[in-house]
């Protein structure tokens, strides 16, 4: 049954990830998911779920850790998103109609998403290449 739902969101052209980055009216980065929203006002609460898998949002921390925002816990995140986001909120929104835990890749599909949404909202120019090798490049 599992497998005809997930064909049927594929066959109805539904897409079965979507990741939304946007400018936000509340300070430091808002992440929504299917199951929570969690709010991160600086880039030590940033680095402090950035390696957490447990957490809620430690996925798209690490993706903002990966691409410097922020470099270090020490940083002035409101003035880092001001610089390249040219706001000082970003609501960042992931939804995944693929099973948790199906084995599927969804993590590293998403985490794909988000980095190549971040780059596209901050007008960061990026490849493919660049994406994969993310971490190990300096932005």
């Amino acid at each position: 049954m599992s497998k005809l739902r997930l064909l049927h969101h594929w066959t109805s052209k539904k897409k079965p990830i979507i990741c939304h980055i946007r400018p936000s009216p509340t300070e430091g980065v808002t992440v929504k998911t299917d199951l929570n929203t969690v709010s991160f006002p600086n880039s030590s609460a940033i680095f402090d779920s950035h390696n957490k898998p447990g957490n809620p949002g430690a996925l798209i921390c690490a993706c903002l850790v990966c691409i410097g925002v922020p470099k270090t816990r020490d940083d002035d995140l409101i003035s880092i998103l001001e610089k390249r986001f040219s706001t000082k909120g970003l609501e960042i929104e992931c939804l995944s109609s693929l099973p948790h835990g199906s084995g599927l890749g969804t993590s590293s599909i998403l985490a794909t998403a988000i980095i190549k949404g971040l780059w596209q909202s901050s007008g960061t120019s990026y490849s493919e290449k660049n994406i994969c090798h993310a971490k190990e490049e300096d932005y």
